[in-house]
């Protein structure tokens, strides 16, 4: 119980109380595995293709989310509350293992002397006969393995530190020829300034213009928000600009992702990957009077939708333009993205110096 709490991987049930006698649960276990790998507790925070029995909110949510990521945990529900048996440790440790362990010396195993042996479940055999090789787990006495037995709380600390033993069996490897340094492709340099308009454009036929200055406050705060989920700003090009500007408009006429002409959005321009639309029909003049606040309704419209927040919040786009179209006290507003590199956009660059177009 000291090692596992003095390494920070297990607390008290209360402020003077640590309950060994308690069982621990599938949720709890997980939890304890990863903190002893240093999941933080922001892991998965925006996954939402995760296990039906685990929610956002749950304690155990990022480590669950984790272990699925890593293929330590299968399948479509985790069943958190219930109590962890033993060949469910071994199965998760073993797996956890393979993923981010080392190679470890042969060694003889007495798993086959265990009388219970032969009553494995089929998926974690393979784990149990790892984990008793290796003296993760042991036998409860009368040479028994109890594989479907639970767990207590001091009974899990101990096998954590059994498990924290395993570097002694490492085996020796010869060491690592020199890592070369690898030569930085001319076009991870290419990073252009383009202008980008503020104020706004001159009204055309229909009545309406372009705030630019609404748009880029959108940009401002949607870029905000990825840098507090650790993600890379997203680039402007003028190019995918005069495209938003198109799908803006177009909203007007048809609000979807599909074109008044009944194409798909993105034949609007190349290299989209996806967009986010947005339309507000007579919003008061505090929203029109305060780009700050606008931006603000257009940005949490879009993060309180799951599909346009992963769009926003998605780690492969590198490139995107908001446009917003004002027709009387009507505002339409279009986000395009694009996965490809910036220069993708500026086709005699590429064109001229070869570069991949990916």
């Amino acid at each position: 119980m000291q090692y596992a709490v003095s390494n920070e991987l297990f607390c008290g049930t209360s402020a003077t109380t640590f309950s060994p006698n308690t069982p621990m649960t599938r949720g709890m276990f997980i939890t304890v595995l990863g903190r002893l790998h240093g999941v933080g507790t922001n892991y998965g925070r925006f996954d939402y293709d995760n296990f039906n029995d685990v929610y956002q909110g749950d304690y155990f949510y990022p480590y669950a989310v984790w272990a699925r990521d890593n293929g330590i945990a299968t399948g479509s529900f985790f069943y958190p509350d219930i109590p962890i048996l033993r060949e469910d440790m071994a199965d998760f440790f073993y797996r956890y293992f393979q993923k981010f362990g080392y190679p470890l010396v042969e060694r003889q195993s007495d798993y086959l002397t265990f009388t219970d042996c032969d009553r494995v479940s089929p998926g974690a055999k393979m784990g149990m006969q790892w984990a008793v090789r290796y003296g993760i787990l042991n036998g409860t006495g009368q040479k028994r393995l109890e594989l479907q037995g639970q767990a207590t709380r001091a009974q899990v600390a101990q096998i954590f530190l059994n498990f924290s033993k395993l570097k002694s069996y490492a085996a020796s490897a010869p060491a690592p020829s020199p890592t070369p340094v690898p030569s930085i492709p001319p076009w991870h340099n290419y990073h252009p300034v383009y202008e980008v308009p503020t104020g706004r454009s001159g009204v055309d036929s229909n009545g309406g213009y372009f705030d630019y200055d609404l748009a880029n406050e959108v940009t401002r705060q949607i870029n905000e928000l990825r840098k507090k989920s650790g993600l890379n700003e997203l680039q402007f090009h003028p190019l995918v600009r005069d495209w938003a500007d198109v799908r803006a408009k177009e909203s007007e006429v048809r609000f979807e992702h599909i074109r008044p002409d009944g194409s798909v959005c993105l034949t609007v321009g190349e290299g989209l990957n996806v967009e986010n639309v947005y339309k507000s029909i007579g919003y008061p003049a505090y929203y029109r009077n305060n780009t700050e606040k606008m931006a603000e309704r257009v940005v949490d419209s879009w993060y309180n939708s799951i599909g346009h927040r992963r769009n926003m919040l998605h780690n492969e786009m590198d490139v995107a333009a908001v446009s917003c179209y004002i027709v009387g006290n009507n505002v339409y507003a279009a986000h395009l993205f694009s996965k490809h590199p910036l220069y993708f956009f500026d086709y005699d660059v590429y064109n001229t110096y070869g570069w991949p177009r990916s």
